[in-house]
């Protein structure tokens, strides 16, 4: 039951979020973001100790901890943006955005080979299942991701990422079909390379810690 209420607030947001601009979304979400990082102490202090982690010997905690403000307002913006995206056609959302370094993409695609995106968990990333036609060239888009453990969600959101023709591979179902993919040649293909990839990953070392990454864009 709890699951479904979560989808029913999920699709309300959206139809709230869709009389309403862009802007004001991003804007709403900055000061969300804000309140979050205000009120809920324990991811505020995930936050603060990754900083330290990350930037602990270069970074002082007053720097710090502005940087964590800063992400908490990014982070709501970026959710409340994404699901604007949801509500919006594609030709609305690329009359907002700027790509840099096209031609190293088409060059691959020109040369008949698959296209693989080594994708960050940084920024808006949800806005690439939503703008296929500005980097895909053509080819069939695809990508790798983490299914939701709440049913409804997870059905709600593979619409929406399927849309545009995108093909989802589960990454717990390992990489098998995303490379039979690969092979079709003409396809492309994004890859969450900071998504945790576990036993199945390469151990690399990342912030004097080591962390899973996968090994699929090698």
């Amino acid at each position: 039951m709890g699951q479904y209420l979560m989808y029913l607030l999920v699709r309300g947001v959206e139809a709230v979020l869709s009389v309403l601009p862009l802007t004001f979304c991003a804007r709403l979400g900055q000061f969300l973001g804000g309140l979050a990082h205000a009120f809920f102490g324990g991811p505020r202090r995930l936050a603060l100790r990754n900083l330290e982690i990350a930037f602990g010997r270069e970074k002082d905690l007053d720097w710090r901890k502005a940087a964590a403000r800063k992400h908490f307002r990014s982070l709501g913006a970026n959710f409340l943006c994404s699901l604007k995206f949801q509500v919006m056609s594609e030709a609305e959302i690329v009359k907002r955005v700027t790509i840099e370094g096209t031609e190293h993409a088409q060059a691959v695609a020109a040369s008949g080979k698959p296209l693989l995106y080594a994708i960050c968990h940084l920024g808006c990333w949800e806005l690439l299942t939503n703008i296929p036609s500005l980097f895909c060239y053509g080819r069939k888009p695809a990508t790798i991701y983490q299914p939701l453990s709440n049913p409804y969600l997870e059905s709600h959101l593979r619409r929406r990422r399927e849309k545009l023709g995108y093909v989802l591979f589960s990454r717990n179902d390992g990489f098998g079909a995303p490379i039979k993919h690969l092979r079709e040649g003409s396809s492309a293909i994004g890859v969450l390379v900071d998504q945790h990839a576990g036993d199945k990953g390469i151990w690399c070392p990342f912030f004097d810690r080591l962390a899973s990454t996968s090994s699929l864009a090698a």
